[in-house]
């Protein structure tokens, strides 16, 4: 046999019927004991293995979960997929893998496809800038009874149940760790982000917050421009910010990168102006990446928790798809804690700056 073997192959290779092919493969009721060793020994004769698609359909399932994610090559959208991928094998389902590619209209078109396919809950990072329908793809499928949950980034409003890390704190941590170092002209670090970035909004809050409590806005520097992200997830840095912030004899003697990939690049920077990390400048990044670790100096960070975050958000999809969360009790947005990574970028600055 030049295919896989289906149902109704050993019901024409025995001269009877589908039905009772079925009937005799599952040990149900209507069918000779005769007929049913028949079927058993043919369907091992020819290696027949009995179709999981059909079996779940059958049954109203399709046993598949749906993954859109911005960009696969992250490492922090990969670590979370690592995570939900785990949760479905442990339960016996299969994942849908949509790289968005940092482009709504593939997020959409995403969206469509797994509805097409009927799985049976979706996990989405979503990625929105300016669209009017930022989310109608995803009501879209609550209203076919798609259970809908958002990880690592927001969207505004209640929609849906979400699983996000607390970059408000996380940032406004790191920075407080800046200054009870000694550092008063610090400098953030990040891409331009729109008005539903809300992890990029975060950040920066969390900062200022920090910069104000401490009496010192008016020493803080802001690069929203340090960088931009291309096709697939490419990061576009520009050094020159950098190099004229970092020139200056009023100088700031930290820098908080809102990311680690920038907070890497930055530190190349800085060595070119021939400032020393961290006796000249400390530098401090965001997601704790692997090779943060192996950076000269190795980079301080922030630590998400990816592995709890994509693991939460996996078995709270679960929880939908099995009837558990009932709609009065809608799973609101679920804020996880970060941690701070100290390691040998950061340190306090030879002699305390001047305000």
């Amino acid at each position: 046999m030049d295919h896989t073997p289906t149902i109704h192959d050993l019901a024409a290779d025995l001269k009877i019927s589908a039905t009772t092919v079925w009937r005799a493969l599952h040990d149900r009721p209507r069918v000779s004991a005769k007929t049913r060793a028949r079927v058993l020994d043919r369907a091992k004769a020819i290696d027949y293995v009995p179709s999981l698609v059909a079996q779940n359909l059958s049954h109203g399932r399709t046993r598949t979960l749906g993954i859109i994610v911005p960009a696969i090559g992250h490492p922090v959208f990969s670590a979370l997929i690592e995570e939900i991928e785990a949760v479905a094998f442990r339960r016996d389902y299969n994942v849908i893998l949509c790289d968005a590619r940092l482009d709504i209209a593939r997020e959409i078109e995403y969206a469509r496809r797994l509805l097409q396919r009927r799985v049976e809950g979706v996990i989405v990072v979503p990625f929105s800038k300016r669209s009017r329908q930022w989310d109608a793809h995803l009501v879209e499928l609550q209203k076919r009874n798609v259970p809908v949950i958002l990880l690592e980034h927001e969207l505004p409003g209640n929609r849906f149940g979400q699983v996000v890390a607390d970059n408000f704190d996380a940032s406004f941590q790191m920075t407080r760790h800046l200054i009870d170092l000694g550092h008063r002209r610090i400098a953030f670090a990040f891409h331009p982000f729109h008005e539903r970035d809300l992890v990029g909004r975060d950040r920066v809050a969390g900062f200022t917050k920090a910069m104000a409590e401490a009496g010192l806005t008016k020493q803080a520097s802001f690069l929203p421009d340090a960088c931009e992200f291309g096709a697939r997830q490419a990061l576009h840095y520009h050094p020159d910010k950098i190099a004229a912030c970092f020139s200056r004899a009023d100088r700031p003697t930290a820098v908080f990168a809102g990311m680690d990939m920038l907070a890497i690049r930055i530190m190349e920077t800085l060595r070119e102006l021939k400032l020393e990390i961290p006796r000249d400048v400390a530098v401090t990044g965001f997601d704790n990446v692997e090779f943060s670790q192996f950076t000269q100096p190795p980079l301080t960070t922030v630590q998400q928790p990816t592995e709890e975050m994509g693991r939460l958000a996996a078995e709270i999809l679960f929880e939908g798809i099995e009837g558990k969360t009932r709609p009065r009790k809608k799973i609101l947005c679920q804020r996880l804690p970060c941690r701070l990574v100290i390691r040998q970028s950061c340190g306090a600055p030879v002699s305390p700056p001047s305000l």
